[in-house]
């Protein structure tokens, strides 16, 4: 009798475990799933930090490497205007470097990614925006059609003196050159 019941009592172990073991499974899966999302958050945002501050920097000095920050003699430029044409530019070059380090370290693959680079102007200061949106596959049975999208925003304020002292003598040149001709035109 002893012998049947200990018989009996490794059988419902063994049904326990068979309906205990899936659940388990699913719920570890399930924890590293969420994870590698948090993983993949934080590194979006780490990498919206660095292009903000990157491009800051990109925009104080064109010339600068926007992966080692050094600057060479070949990168010398006497161009003390340098945001008048080099916008777009830069905010390629933001845009690259977004991209690869994005790629470089992702741990899921990412179906869609958007970014966007604002540099605005405030005469006294300048700003600079990133803002990054990656699109990730979720599991079916989480109920995202659509899949998870991750979004990061970085932003920097962008403060030079000296660009300041050569924006207001530009416009003042500019001031005096519509005088002078204004004054031409109402002699003639």
């Amino acid at each position: 009798m002893k012998r049947l019941k200990k018989e009996l009592e490794k059988g419902s172990l063994t049904v326990e475990l068979s309906l205990l073991l899936p659940i388990v499974i699913l719920t570890i899966a399930l924890t590293i799933f969420i994870a590698l999302i948090l993983y993949q958050q934080v590194y979006i945002t780490t990498v919206a930090n660095s292009a903000v501050n990157r491009g800051a920097m990109l925009f104080s000095n064109p010339n600068i490497d926007i992966e080692t920050g050094g600057l060479t003699e070949n990168d010398l430029s006497t161009n003390v205007y340098p945001m008048l044409i080099m916008t777009t530019e830069i905010e390629e070059m933001i845009k690259d470097y977004v991209n690869t380090k994005l790629n470089e370290y992702a741990l899921l693959p990412c179906m869609g990614r958007e970014i966007e680079i604002t540099y605005t102007n405030h005469f006294v200061y300048k700003k600079l925006e990133v803002t990054i949106a990656s699109k990730y596959n979720v599991p079916s049975f989480l109920g995202l059609k659509e899949g998870l999208i991750i979004k990061a925003h970085a932003e920097a304020r962008i403060s030079e003196p000296e660009q300041f002292i050569r924006d207001i003598d530009f416009l003042g040149d500019k001031i005096n050159s519509v005088r002078l001709k204004d004054e031409k035109d109402i002699q003639e």
